[in-house]
């Protein structure tokens, strides 16, 4: 429950675990006090942790829990698990970034009419705006992306990916 912090161990809301079993069990006992006392979520208020191990058994673990609990919900659209991958912050540099990502969630890219896709044209002019500047800082901040066809295939370098 967002006021039970059980599952933490040390500081900064790291998981109380230590291997893939215990992290899996933990996972199944959030989502039973979360789904007990009918709280939308446990994703919301989640531990923790940078093994990448322990990682997916929590996020497996999170998954197998709604599934044994209520498999509609497990199945559901609404619920794809965590899009994060634990890494260590030494990889957050721009040296290892192989591209920029765009990222269109469904609701704007997918058209209004059954079949019709959006990519960037789906953005009114204050998103493209906006696309536009966080670009802008981007190139001239902490330089995460070159501008122009020389920097392709460069770390960083002008390489994106739109994701929708």
């Amino acid at each position: 429950l967002p006021w039970d912090h059980s599952e933490y161990q040390g500081r900064n809301c790291q998981c109380k675990c230590n291997t893939p079993a215990e992290c899996t069990a933990l996972a199944h006992l959030i989502v039973e006090k979360y789904a007990s006392a009918k709280f939308p979520n446990p994703d919301w208020d989640f531990c923790w942790t940078d093994n990448l191990n322990l990682q997916a058994a929590l996020q497996n673990g999170l998954w197998q829990g709604w599934l044994k609990r209520d498999p509609k919900q497990a199945s559901s659209s609404a619920y794809w698990g965590w899009s994060e991958v634990a890494v260590p912050k030494r990889i957050d540099e721009p040296q290892y970034y192989a591209a920029s990502m765009i990222y269109i969630t469904p609701k704007l890219s997918n058209g209004q009419k059954a079949g019709e896709v959006h990519g960037l044209e789906a953005l009114n002019d204050k998103l493209m705006a906006d696309l536009d500047k966080q670009i802008g800082a981007a190139a001239t901040g902490t330089k995460t992306i070159k501008v122009g066809a020389a920097f392709r295939g460069q770390r960083p370098g002008s390489d994106v990916v739109i994701a929708r």
